[in-house]
């Protein structure tokens, strides 16, 4: 009797992680998820900072934790979902500049911002450099968005995944 106790309390003992895991990944998936449901049926510039704003929150947490080291590949998507959809809310927000209404990621770059935002991200920088040195600003938002859909869709197929996995050792 005693064996098959402790035989039970090492069994909960090495699920403990796996439900930790599943517990803060999954507040960070559903923030981004409820973050990709309101841009699938729109969400102005007004609205999307405070969401943005939500998300990574619980992001931030997951990131932060020891559970983040459990699946390199998940915390990477969720990494890169982040940087996109806050990428995409630093490119609407040079929209409304200090110079301004601006409707053009142009070169040469005297915006701190906009350099910023091109280093950042390689997919803008070369549409820039393909386009004659302009990219209209809701374009380059566009692509980010589509990118932060992208890596918040890979971010939940490698949750599922990684249940299953769960679920098959219980």
């Amino acid at each position: 009797m005693k064996i098959k106790l402790s035989l039970f309390f090492l069994f909960l003992f090495l699920l403990t992680p796996c439900l930790s895991f599943a517990q803060s990944s999954k507040e960070a998936l559903m923030a981004l998820k409820k973050l990709q449901a309101k841009i699938q049926v729109g969400i102005s510039y007004k609205e999307y900072g405070p969401a943005c704003g939500d998300a990574k929150f619980p992001v931030n947490l997951f990131l932060e934790s020891p559970q983040a080291k459990q699946n390199v590949k998940f915390t990477q998507s969720i990494k890169d979902a982040m940087k996109h959809y806050e990428g995409a809310l630093e490119v609407w927000s040079c929209r409304f500049g200090l110079n301004g209404l601006t409707e053009v990621l142009s070169t040469p770059l005297y915006d701190p911002v906009i350099q910023n935002i091109l280093r950042n991200n390689p997919e803008l920088r070369s549409l820039v450099a393909q386009n004659n040195g302009n990219l209209p600003i809701t374009q380059a938002r566009d692509i980010l968005l589509r990118l932060a859909l992208q890596d918040t869709d890979n971010a939940s197929r490698l949750f599922s995944m990684n249940n299953k996995l769960i679920d098959s050792k219980e």
